[in-house]
């Protein structure tokens, strides 16, 4: 490819009509290509971030759960052994248990509180939702290979069409007569 011819009052037409234009033309396609090839690589790569550190956020959640289960039936059974109301009232629960001259009372069962341990079960089972973001959407899109690939592909094309065009590439120089 020849350079452009100058007109007659010296001036030059094209994609790079002065060297400063089209460094700087270069720099920003080469930035855009560079910045596409980037992408391709580095988002899906965010994208697995996100998702272990959300599975390492539910399982800190159940680990909490577990734990206050534990400190709750360690308390349940320390009252076993030195308080016979909590001993009677869990046989009142669980064992159709009845002290000796009580009547029993009719309650209502839909109204009945749910127990301690069940609560806690209930917020095992719902750890927090990770947070979204369209920088880790853009990941799970890139995660596709074909996808990939051709980002990848259009951010070499536009370095190589930025080094053709604006760097001197494709230019050849006509030999001085």
């Amino acid at each position: 490819m020849d350079l452009p011819a100058p007109h007659a009052d010296g001036s030059t037409s094209g994609p790079a009509s002065s060297p400063a234009a089209g460094a700087a033309w270069f720099a920003f396609f080469a930035t855009v290509g560079v910045a596409a090839i980037a992408a391709a690589v580095l988002l899906p790569e965010v994208a697995d971030l996100a998702k272990l550190q959300a599975r390492r956020d539910a399982l800190a959640h159940q680990l909490r759960c577990e734990q206050r289960l534990a400190s709750y039936y360690a308390g349940l059974i320390k009252g076993m052994r030195t308080d016979p109301v909590v001993t009677a009232r869990l046989l009142m629960r669980h064992a159709n248990y009845s002290p000796a001259g009580c009547r029993p009372l009719a309650t209502d069962p839909a109204g009945r509180v749910e127990t301690v341990p069940a609560q806690i079960l209930r917020q095992a089972a719902n750890p927090p939702s990770p947070p979204q973001g369209l920088v880790v959407l853009a990941g799970k899109w890139l995660s596709d290979p074909p996808t990939r690939l051709g980002l990848i592909l259009l951010g070499l094309a536009v370095v190589a069409a930025a080094g053709w065009l604006f760097g001197g590439l494709g230019r050849t120089r006509r030999p001085a007569a």
